[in-house]
């Protein structure tokens, strides 16, 4: 066997007299590894069903709950997720923005619930014991600015102030002490559904939409910028 495999104590079968054993590489070992494999193969897939058929698939009855399942499963995956896996949700996100944002497809409030992913991720991040890896706050960062380099047009003054507090969430969320293959997001435990991390950055961009910044405290000013300093 190669170095890079390890042999499982099973029997597949004999072959002229011999033994043939299983081999599983080494990053696929364990029963975790293998479901981490699952949902990366499950995010890439919903990915590309959605980039290439999201036009057919808006038509279906239901579509509003479940595109908000979807987005819930997206955003567990970045925040509790191996790096692996929340790379892999980040990757689909960004695929379907990239294809759809400021087309029929995807109408501004669709466009509008599918960003706070990010604020919610970014927000995931400074959350006392997260422990989200490096790579995959760069990545968020990253893919933001390729959707915005693609669909420049499709962001409003409100998206642009989202893709901002998304940059400064993440510029001043806590070092982890290690950025190894397992510090994709959090404990992986159950999500509780009244600290739903959509619904928080769901907050956020209620406080926006009035001009109150996330991270201000009472009594607090922040400048605002006008509109023309974020054009391009």
């Amino acid at each position: 066997a190669a170095s890079g495999e390890e042999k499982v104590e099973r029997e597949l079968g004999r072959e002229h007299g011999r033994a043939v054993m299983m081999l599983v590489h080494h990053s696929r070992n364990t029963a975790q590894k293998q479901w981490d494999e699952t949902l990366v193969l499950s995010l890439n897939g919903m990915g590309r069903l959605l980039r290439t058929h999201l036009g057919a698939i808006s038509l279906l009855e239901g579509f509003d709950s479940r595109w908000e399942s979807l987005l819930g499963f997206a955003t567990d995956s970045i925040l509790r997720g191996s790096r692996e896996v929340a790379l892999a949700a980040i990757s689909s996100m960004q695929s379907i923005l990239q294809q759809h944002a400021g087309t029929p497809t995807m109408p501004r409030p669709l466009w509008k619930r599918s960003l706070r992913v990010y604020v919610a991720a970014a927000r995931g991040c400074n959350k006392q014991g997260s422990a989200i890896a490096i790579k995959t706050r760069a990545e968020l960062v990253a893919s933001l600015t390729r959707i915005y380099a693609a669909k420049r047009y499709a962001f409003d003054e409100s998206d642009l102030r989202t893709l901002l507090t998304v940059v400064d969430l993440l510029a001043r969320a806590p070092s982890v002490e290690r950025d190894g293959d397992g510090g994709g997001g959090g404990s992986g435990e159950p999500r509780d559904a009244a600290q739903d991390p959509l619904d928080d950055a769901g907050r956020v961009r209620g406080g926006q939409d009035r001009g109150v910044h996330p991270d201000v405290l009472p009594g607090q000013h922040v400048r605002r910028a006008s509109s023309s300093s974020y054009s391009s």
